[in-house]
């Protein structure tokens, strides 16, 4: 059965497009294993099946939080990437975001861990900051911008980036109801320019 499951949280993770859905469908597995229903403590096969239902939950969260680690550094493999387009994050922030998410599920893992375990846990965690860190600390850092007169995205993005094509990035980023037409007086979150190599 656990290689089952195992199995199954691997294919669902795998299947995501991008680390955001991945991240959703770690989350959501731990809940949905969190709230299988306790049966009552009534006799000794139910005591029994009570311990067999937390060991399964713990099970199950181990596996997800430990694909989860799997895929987002399988998605991560570039190191120095200086352009969210060569990286499954969408900006710098997004990225610190992301590690400290899975060193926190990680520290989650360690506090019933045996010693080994316990040791393989902070392994783990350590090698994924500097993964993390290695692949994005040059990736954009997030700026706000506020316009004084109102522009459509390609002006914007060619005003920011010298290149018109990143209008759609800065509509996603904002929820902007039209392109055409990118408010005045509203404090828009948009990436810096590229870091530039030496």
């Amino acid at each position: 059965m656990a290689m089952r499951i195992s199995s199954l949280i691997n294919a669902v993770l795998a299947i995501s497009p991008c680390v955001e859905r991945a991240l959703d469908a770690y989350e959501y597995l731990g809940l949905t294993a969190s709230q299988a229903d306790e049966p009552p403590q009534t006799t000794a096969s139910r005591i029994q099946q009570g311990k067999n239902r937390e060991v399964t939950i713990h099970f199950v969260s181990t596996v997800a939080t430990l694909e989860a680690v799997r895929f987002v550094a399988g998605k991560t493999k570039a190191k120095d990437v200086t352009n969210v387009n060569d990286s499954p994050f969408t900006s710098y922030s997004h990225a610190i975001a992301v590690r400290d998410q899975l060193i926190n599920a990680l520290d989650e893992l360690a506090l019933t861990a045996n010693d080994t375990v316990y040791t393989a846990i902070t392994e783990c965690q350590a090698q994924l900051q500097r993964h993390i860190d290695g692949h994005g600390a040059r990736l954009q850092r997030l700026q706000s911008k506020t316009l004084i007169v109102s522009h459509c995205d390609l002006v914007l993005a060619y005003q920011l980036y010298g290149d018109a094509n990143r209008g759609a990035d800065i509509v996603a980023r904002n929820n902007v109801k039209h392109p055409g037409f990118i408010p005045a007086g509203v404090a828009l979150e948009v990436l810096q320019p590229e870091v530039q190599n030496d």
